[in-house]
């Protein structure tokens, strides 16, 4: 697994895992704060989502 730190039109601080918001938000239109989290339920949720090959979903 490889870890990066991104800037994009994403608000701050987000996690992404295979390119999608771990909190199912869809990119800012610019640069913004977020006061919520993600959830240690969501994390994990988008880990196993993302370990689970494409054609077996």
């Amino acid at each position: 697994m490889t870890i990066e730190e991104v800037e994009g039109p994403y608000p701050s601080p987000t996690l992404l895992v295979g390119g999608i918001d771990v909190t199912g938000r869809t990119p800012a239109a610019g640069p913004s704060c977020r006061l919520d989290l993600p959830t240690e339920e969501q994390i994990v949720a988008a880990l196993a989502a993302a370990s689970i090959p494409e054609q077996a979903r």
